[in-house]
């Protein structure tokens, strides 16, 4: 706790509680993975984050990244506390560790390593997502705010038209501008697009 307070600053905006929000299922994930026989490609896998997990198993981890991602976390701040909770269990392992049980303790290092790095990735992979999708988010409504002044900048143009009193230098000016609204237009109307087809796909995802 000392450690989140003094080198990640997102959890100045957390109650105690919330810091600590998903630590024992996070635990409790690591001693049911460390007890659980596998074989040396699967330790491997599970390491990369590449193991299909079943529905529940990454629960608490999909639900730190989200959580991290909502209240501003950045990607230094979430592993940092993968990393502060590695280096405090490993301190606690070395004091506790016995010298007749060294080989013993050695490979439970290892398959230790191997599942902290995994829900690491899971709580990653959730963190990216989300932060991809607020953007998706935030560049569509931005989108939708500018057809508005665009709107009415063309209602004006039209009216503008209307007029049989411009000189040839406003026609031209009046033209250059009409080409101008159109092209921000069809900018917007791309922007929108992929943003809709961004997020469209994140749900497709996130329901797998």
């Amino acid at each position: 706790m000392t450690f989140a307070e003094d080198n990640i600053g997102g959890v100045n905006k957390l109650e105690p509680e919330e810091v600590r929000d998903h630590i024992k299922q996070m635990l409790d994930r690591i001693v049911e993975s460390m007890e659980t026989s596998e074989t040396d490609v699967q330790q491997e896998e599970k390491s990369k984050g590449n193991k299909t997990m079943q529905s529940g198993e990454s629960k608490a981890n999909n639900h730190h990244g989200e959580q991290r991602a909502d209240v501003g976390f950045d990607l230094m701040e979430l592993s940092s506390e993968f990393r502060a909770l590695r280096a405090s269990i490993l301190r606690l392992w070395e004091e506790n560790s016995k010298e007749d049980k060294l080989e013993t303790d050695f490979q439970e290092m290892i398959r230790f390593n191997e599942t902290i790095d995994e829900l690491w990735m899971v709580s990653l992979k959730r963190f990216n997502r989300k932060v991809d999708e607020s953007k998706n988010w935030f560049m569509g409504i931005l989108g939708h705010d500018l057809r508005n002044p665009l709107a009415a900048i063309s209602g004006v143009q039209s009216i503008l038209k209307l007029s049989k009193n411009l000189s040839e230098k406003e026609k031209s000016l009046l033209g250059r501008s009409d080409s101008s609204v159109k092209r921000m237009t069809e900018l917007i109307d791309n922007l929108l697009e992929i943003t809709n087809l961004r997020l469209v796909s994140g749900k497709r995802n996130d329901d797998k």
